[in-house]
């Protein structure tokens, strides 16, 4: 049962949906020339794309083309582009309100606006009481620090075990904060300490630095993997987006991305890739992000990073 502090999160969150549905309305502006249409039929099909992409994962899930690690790593990235061109979607969905609504009297879309807020919040308040799977309180902060005290007890039981560390780093990693994403890289690399040829390990701790483009380490940690395995398609993969998101390399996020989908052609996050690379737009040479602090230690820069104290 949600307590009155979630409660209340919730209705502050149908209040601020109310505002910028309202904004827009009360507004009422117009952009002259502008093809709405156009652009969210452009937006519709990137989202169809992305859900796709989710799906053929699933699948290669059910065929059992892939183990855990691939799964998890797969699945959290199609669910990441899908939720980034849900939000351009419906915020192009948000946009085309204006040009239809511009008739409408201030009165009447306030009206319209307090509803439509009111009903959003009706809806997170409906979503958070439904059980999981369905429910938004799948997985609550409960279930998700049981997970964590589990797997720190049977650390402290055996510090060696790997099975407890992975674990441990995968469930730091489903959070949202900076912190979580400090601590699930620390454990990565204490499970790569103990599990040198990880891949899996690896590649999550790549994915982890990029989640907080700390873009350095995210290279570093890349190098160290192609080091375990020069053939995996996961260091072009990486590569390229580092060079695309990091530092707007489209040249050289175009050369990894052409040498990922060499060696796995029937991936689904080709279509992504592809998608990814059409939309850059080279910029003039800029020097690359510099690293965030968050899990300062990788792979390449310590040969022995401190393990994970429970």
């Amino acid at each position: 049962m949600p307590d009155l502090a979630q409660l209340g999160l919730l209705v502050a969150l149908g209040g601020v949906a109310a505002v910028v549905v309202a904004l827009p309305l009360l507004q009422r502006r117009r952009e002259a020339g502008h093809d709405w249409a156009d652009e969210r039929e452009a937006l519709a099909l990137r989202h169809r794309i992305a859900i796709e992409a989710l799906r053929d994962v699933e699948a290669d899930r059910r065929a059992g083309s892939l183990d855990d690690a691939g799964y998890a790593r797969q699945r959290a990235e199609a669910e990441q582009r899908a939720a980034a061109t849900l939000a351009e979607l419906e915020a192009a969905d948000v946009t085309t309100l204006e040009p239809r609504l511009a008739a409408i009297g201030v009165r009447r879309a306030r009206r319209y606006a307090a509803f439509v807020g009111l009903l959003l919040a009706g809806l997170l308040l409906v979503g958070f009481f439904v059980p999981a799977p369905i429910g938004l309180a799948n997985p609550t902060i409960d279930t998700r620090q049981q997970a964590i005290d589990a797997a720190l007890a049977r650390l402290k039981t055996n510090p060696r075990d790997a099975g407890a560390l992975s674990d441990l780093a995968d469930v730091l990693a489903s959070g949202d904060s900076y912190a979580d994403m400090q601590r699930a890289a620390t454990a990565y690399i204490a499970l790569i300490t103990l599990e040198p040829d990880n891949t899996g390990a690896y590649n999550r701790l790549i994915t982890t630095y990029i989640r907080v483009a700390d873009w350095k380490d995210a290279s570093a940690t890349t190098d160290a993997l192609a080091k375990v395995a020069p053939d995996s398609p996961e260091v072009p993969f990486f590569r390229g987006l580092i060079a695309l998101q990091g530092s707007n390399d489209v040249a050289t996020a175009r050369e990894e991305f052409a040498k990922f989908e060499q060696l796995a052609p029937d991936d689904p996050r080709v279509p992504m890739v592809r998608s990814l690379v059409s939309q850059a737009s080279p910029s003039p040479a800029s020097p690359a992000a510099s690293s965030s602090p968050a899990a300062s230690a990788s792979p390449a820069a310590s040969a022995s990073p401190s393990p994970v104290s429970p």
